[in-house]
């Protein structure tokens, strides 16, 4: 894949604009997937008035930063099982809490 710099904007005015430019920065990929998420992916599709490739990105976007924040979290996880807090670790700060209406 090119960058934007690569390409430069007179190639890409040249090559049909914005979105076409924006088509050649993607892959075609191929993906087997049943009958009926196939179906229910179109029908939100349509419903959202947007392509089943959009819809898919999207989803996909979304899985990926999902993963990304598991992932995150059991690293915190981990390192508060290897580093356990101190029962006084946090102490020093009880006297600067405001409860409210207490």
């Amino acid at each position: 894949l090119k960058t934007l710099r690569e390409i430069g904007y007179s190639e890409m005015e040249s090559a049909g604009g914005f979105k076409e430019f924006k088509r050649l920065l993607m892959r075609t990929i191929q993906m087997t997937l049943d009958d009926e998420l196939v179906e229910r992916v179109d029908k939100i599709a349509l419903e959202l008035q947007t392509t089943r490739s959009a819809f898919t990105r999207e989803a996909l976007r979304e899985a990926v930063r999902n993963y990304q924040v598991r992932q995150l979290e059991l690293r915190h996880q981990e390192g508060y099982a290897a580093k356990p807090v101190g029962k006084k670790e946090f102490g020093v700060w009880e006297s600067e809490q405001e409860w409210g209406d207490e």
